[in-house]
């Protein structure tokens, strides 16, 4: 059943650092982590890894060679895997999964071999370029690195890829596939990737750190992109416990779904809701008292996620609502991660960090945001939602483990 798996580990690298406490404490402060970005050609704000060494997380013959966005998945990775105590040597490696996520993939790599075939033709590629151009590269690393052998699955899922490898990884474990499964997902800042969102009107246009990210706000206008990466183990609770594992976090229930025509003029939040219900449903009828949201701070997605909140927890005692992206910007793939992340130290310490960046809720969105530091009483149950344009949906509901 849902409730049997477990979380035994975490791992977290993004413009706030790199480690989850980092991630917590920088929600908590409530600043927004942006700056002028040196490797975008029009130096827009974003939220940027600097000083970045993968040698930090994980001592490698080969990782060095590969893309950020390989990196970044390594270095999220060696910090679950160290927590959940998966490096030793009893443990099933034909037994453990890997579930990778990105919004965008490899595009930095992709750049540079468009570049090259432009100005020099195809023998201009160099070989081992095109092996770190593919989806699941970055799984692959973490594979050889680890001499991992279980299922490897890789989902190009946009921004909603983090929610989605978390739901694919469960539904491995039910179903026998994999004894333990590591979800990572990694996205990085790239010049082809960024010019997309721009064209996609999914950029803030300010280039005020304090006033750019304005989640749920009436003054909101898109978001600042950043990268990074992000890991979780997943397992049953029976499992952890016989290998000596600590259970952190229980996941309690998920659900996917999909629109017809994504997030636009015509969205209503139907299939969000539908995502957010099946959760519930999954999880025997646990209400979340807090919700991480999904939105990516347009206008469109906003109203989108606020809909589908309304229609599934209207009423009294409605779940507070906040979104982290004010205070680190989006980081694609990673972000839905990292709700889950803020979502176990909330559990743990009875706190909601505030959505920064929203002074001002837009009226239409019928929803309880947090706008300040908030303590509760009592939290049984948090909520982690993500989705993207392409209309793909999930939604995740955590609790203390048991």
């Amino acid at each position: 059943m849902a409730h049997d798996i477990v979380i035994t580990g975490f791992g977290a690298l993004g413009s706030f650092g790199g480690s989850h406490e980092r991630l917590w404490q920088a929600l908590l402060d409530g600043r927004p982590l942006l700056s002028k970005c040196s490797r975008l050609a029009d130096q827009s704000l974003a939220a940027e890894i600097t000083d970045f060494n993968l040698d930090d997380f994980k001592r490698t013959a080969k990782g060095h060679r590969a893309p950020r966005i390989s990196q970044y998945a390594l270095a999220a990775a060696a910090q679950a895997i160290h927590q959940a105590k998966l490096g030793a040597k009893a443990v099933d490696k034909d037994a453990v999964s890997i579930v990778y996520g990105t919004g965008n993939g490899p595009n930095d790599v992709v750049e540079r071999n468009l570049a090259a075939i432009t100005h020099s033709g195809l023998g201009a590629v160099e070989p081992l370029s095109f092996q770190e151009s593919v989806f699941n590269a970055p799984a692959s690393l973490i594979s050889i690195e680890y001499s991992l052998r279980g299922p490897l699955l890789a989902l190009p899922m946009g921004w909603a890829a983090g929610g989605y490898a978390v739901a694919i990884a469960a539904d491995l474990i039910l179903f026998g596939h994999a004894s333990v499964v590591i979800v990572v997902v990694s996205d990085e800042l790239s010049d082809i990737g960024h010019s997309a969102m721009k064209a996609l009107k999914l950029i803030s246009p300010k280039d005020d750190p304090n006033d750019a990210i304005r989640p749920f706000d009436i003054a909101r206008s898109g978001a600042i992109c950043g990268e990074g990466g992000a890991a979780i183990i997943l397992e049953t609770r029976e499992h952890a416990t016989a290998r000596g594992a600590v259970p952190l976090l229980e996941l309690a229930g998920w659900g996917i779904t999909s629109d017809s025509f994504g997030v636009g003029p015509k969205a209503n939040g139907v299939a969000l809701a539908s995502a957010m219900l099946e959760a519930v449903n999954r999880a025997g009828g646990l209400r979340p008292d807090v919700i991480y949201a999904g939105s990516y701070c347009t206008a469109d997605a906003d109203l989108a996620e606020a809909a589908a909140i309304a229609s599934t927890f209207g009423g009294e005692n409605r779940p507070l609502v906040t979104n982290i992206r004010g205070a680190i910007g989006e980081a694609k793939a990673p972000t839905g991660i990292f709700n889950i992340l803020a979502a176990e130290a909330s559990l743990r310490t009875g706190t909601v960090p505030a959505t920064t960046g929203c002074r001002q809720v837009d009226p239409q969105c019928n929803i309880e945001v947090c706008i300040r530091p908030t303590k509760l009483a009592s939290m049984e149950a948090v909520m982690c939602n993500a989705f993207w344009v392409n209309g793909t949906n999930t939604s995740l509901l955590l609790r203390v483990a048991r």
